[in-house]
């Protein structure tokens, strides 16, 4: 069942296939038709939060980390969009977007690739830690339970990540992971990582912006017949600098 009020987490505005958010992924095939654009971000819409190593206890989730900090502990950030009210809409071309906010590095660490994952059971915003998706409900692994391929990932240049970079996912495992989302008519629970940032020696974290500040996690989804041009380019990962 879903955790969220329902129509009030979509948001549906018509645009021209060659303008709007999806426009670097689609432009390669842009048509004069017009598509429904469904964007579902905000705090009333998207439930985030991350999660550390040790015995921290329960963060905000605004801004999200991602990597190790100066106490040695890997950060995780969680995110889950509620698609229950998409009930329907099949196939939908989905990206999802994450604006940077800084990092913190005393290495000199360069390229790293982020791992987006679906998770495999859901979990409570105000309640998960590092061992427990909810209160009382410990993950069966800590750090949280996933499927271990990653559905997107994306290579980013710590040395320049700050609040002028956006990140892009989309591949054919996350649309396939949205369609079963609706089809299922639950939430699409997501966990980000960077692995080599949590082996890493020293600090390295990565913020991106939550919800509450209006920038966060974005879900957003192009249905037929708009979705043909995107589907097609499935495994494109972007990396963009916002204007």
């Amino acid at each position: 069942m879903s955790r969220f009020p329902l129509p009030l987490g979509i948001r549906i505005k018509a645009v021209e296939a060659c303008a709007a958010v999806a426009v670097v992924i689609i432009i390669a095939h842009a048509s004069t038709a017009s598509a429904e654009i469904i964007t579902l971000e905000g705090s009333e819409k998207v439930a985030s939060t991350w999660i550390e190593s040790g015995e921290r206890g329960i963060e905000t989730g605004d801004p999200l980390f991602i990597g190790r900090d100066g106490g040695g502990h890997a950060r995780r950030a969680l995110t889950a969009f509620d698609l229950s009210g998409l009930v329907g809409l099949t196939p939908p071309a989905a990206t999802l977007t994450l604006n940077g906010r800084s990092a913190g590095s005393t290495g000199d660490f360069g390229l790293t690739t982020l791992n987006l994952h679906l998770l495999t059971r859901p979990f409570n915003a105000a309640q998960a830690t590092w061992t427990n998706a909810a209160s009382g409900e410990p993950w069966t692994n800590p750090g949280g339970d996933f499927l271990p391929d990653p559905i997107a990932t994306i290579e980013v240049d710590v040395s320049a990540f700050g609040d002028d970079v956006e990140l892009v996912f989309t591949a054919e495992p996350l649309l396939a992971a949205v369609g079963q989302a609706i089809a299922d008519e639950s939430d699409l629970s997501l966990l980000l990582s960077a692995p080599e940032l949590e082996a890493a020696d020293a600090t390295n974290l990565l913020s991106f912006k939550g919800p509450q500040s209006g920038s966060g996690p974005m879900l957003t989804l192009i249905p037929e017949p708009a979705s043909l041009s995107l589907l097609g380019l499935g495994g494109l990962v972007l990396l963009r600098r916002r204007r």
